[in-house]
């Protein structure tokens, strides 16, 4: 395993830096064979051409496999999906909807990030981060953070504090993030 450090910006600059690394390490995984093999492998069983099924198998599976743990102190840790998938099998949720993201691209679907802030007087500091997947035109979330969460569930205010993230009263502000070009 190799290690890259980067500094990375405070507030919205460093989060845009950090969802563009996400997007790439998540282009380069979707690639892998290793991926594409898991992917296809995860998704084996489900009805011919039922997207949505397969989604939910990937999505299910990550969050059987792999532990959301927190980053170390003081350190915005982000690894290679590769790394999260096959070797730590744990990341935050920056490590962890990579990770999902590149399975499901993996078995031809288009994903993007979601990005979602609790505090109104600063809409644009987030807290969360979260995958998206299109599937017949529509973006549904996917959140591999949350043990046992379905497709399409996003995750309410209060459960953001299990995050780590003081609780809010309400998400008051997200964004969503999509590479500049989903093959």
């Amino acid at each position: 395993m190799t290690f890259e450090r980067y500094d990375i910006p405070d507030g919205f600059r460093g989060t845009e830096e950090t969802i563009r690394r996400m997007h790439e390490l998540t282009t380069d995984a979707y690639k892998d064979p290793r991926v594409v093999a898991l992917a296809r492998e995860i998704v084996y069983a489900m009805p011919w051409k039922n997207y949505a099924n397969e989604v939910s198998a990937i999505l299910a599976w990550c969050q059987a496999n792999l532990r959301y743990v927190r980053d170390p102190v003081n350190v915005e840790h982000l690894q290679h999906p590769l790394v999260t998938i096959f070797e730590t099998r744990s990341g935050d949720c920056d490590e962890l909807s990579p990770a999902f993201s590149a399975l499901a691209a993996a078995v031809g679907n288009p994903w993007g990030f979601r990005t979602v802030g609790n505090d109104p007087m600063r809409p644009t500091h987030f807290v969360h981060v979260y995958s998206l997947v299109s599937l017949g035109g529509n973006w549904l979330p996917a959140d591999p953070t949350f043990h046992s969460a379905p497709l399409g569930w996003e995750p309410p205010a209060a459960d953001l504090s299990r995050l780590g993230v003081p609780q809010p009263n309400a998400v008051s502000s997200r964004r969503d993030w999509f590479p500049a070009k989903n093959e």
